[in-house]
């Protein structure tokens, strides 16, 4: 958020600044209609009005008239008439052509540092340069009230999520279940499915990237084609991994259906069938059984880690590089995407390219996990 006040400590030279200037300068300032004597305080989303010792004559209009902050002419951010002489009112927000001139003031902000520097805040003529000013402003990054509303509802998505946490798992089943007998005891297990972590992640940057930027700037028009995206492919990478998981049970319970029948063809009653049925799939359950023993136990990795980086098939504790190379990319764009918010407080616009890129690497996440 973006603070602006006066200060009571101003050097010398600028408390007369104005008094021997003859032409046009900005002598004093007040947010939001709020006089007051030690220090006036504006935000983004909110008013700032400056009055104007000698201002312009009425050739000059109120409309060509934009606001300097710190020398930087802010496009778009025009004064309006206040109905008293010499005073104009700017209303502080983003406009269109004026998003580079905020990147360049709210560049690399210092949350902890109190004693922000002072910067001049004037007015001019649009392409030209600012009036003389005498007022001296200090400028902010947050309004700390929202930012503390921010956390919390930061923290509250993110306990929903772990409560929830069992809706990013998937179901791995070791033996299927044959007429008439159920599923043994035990043979199941669940482990995180890469897909859905990733809908997640993409789902709670987003969202709590855009509530942080909203609740700062109070700009709703904030999303782009790059972050819908950037969501539709981690969309379309959920339901694809899911479909694949449900053709590779359908194609296991196709391929005993046939066994079965061939076993048939060979003179073998239905009750040696499936007694010899039964009993290889309880030896490949137990063995894939202590294979995801052993993986569970290995200390290498997590088992958060493990599960999204490893096949249930792979030797234990291997990394499949498909899974890796999804899961690290959608890490370092996450970062990229986390540090671009805070250097201009403004959600990233990526370029198509990246875009596409990320759809490359989760369609061979998703083909790779076909093949398997």
């Amino acid at each position: 958020m973006l603070y602006i006040g006066r200060t009571s400590t101003k050097p010398e030279a600028d408390l007369h600044g104005c008094q021997n200037n003859q032409g046009a300068c900005v002598d004093q300032a007040d947010c939001d209609g709020q006089k007051v004597q030690t220090a006036c305080e504006a935000r983004i989303g909110h008013s700032l009005r400056l009055h104007v010792q000698n201002p312009p004559g009425p050739k000059e209009s109120i409309s060509r008239l934009v606001l300097f902050l710190n020398g930087v002419a802010l496009t778009g951010v025009n004064a309006l008439p206040t109905g008293e002489p010499g005073w104009f009112r700017f209303y502080l927000r983003y406009e269109p052509g004026s998003e580079a001139a905020w990147k360049t003031l709210l560049h690399e902000p210092k949350f902890w540092d109190k004693n922000k520097p002072l910067v001049p805040v004037s007015l001019g003529v649009e392409n030209s340069v600012a009036y003389d000013t005498a007022v001296r402003i200090r400028l902010g990054y947050y309004d700390r009230l929202w930012l503390w509303i921010w956390w919390a509802s930061s923290l509250a998505t993110l306990s929903l999520l772990w409560h929830f946490r069992s809706a990013l798992k998937v179901p791995v089943t070791f033996v299927t279940q044959t007429e008439g007998q159920s599923v043994p005891a035990g043979s199941e297990v669940l482990k995180y499915s890469l897909a859905r972590v990733q809908l997640a992640f993409w789902f709670f940057l987003i969202l709590s990237g855009y509530l942080f930027v909203c609740w700062m700037t109070w700009e709703l028009k904030l999303l782009n084609t790059a972050l819908v995206g950037l969501l539709g492919v981690s969309g379309a990478t959920a339901i694809g991994s899911a479909i694949v998981d449900k053709n590779k049970a359908i194609m296991q319970q196709r391929s005993d259906a046939v066994e079965l029948a061939r076993l048939q063809q060979q003179g073998a009653s239905l009750s040696q069938v499936q007694q010899m049925r039964k009993g290889r799939l309880e030896t490949a359950a137990q063995l894939r059984k202590e294979r995801v023993d052993r993986w569970r136990v290995d200390v290498r990795f997590s088992s958060f880690v493990r599960d999204i980086l490893s096949d249930e098939d792979s030797d234990t504790g291997k990394v499949e590089i498909y899974r890796l190379q999804n899961a690290l990319w959608s890490l370092f764009l996450g970062i990229t995407f986390v540090r671009v918010i805070w250097n201009t407080l403004a959600l990233p616009d990526f370029d198509s390219n990246l875009v596409l890129l990320t759809g490359v690497s989760s369609l061979t996440y998703v083909g790779l996990k076909n093949s398997k």
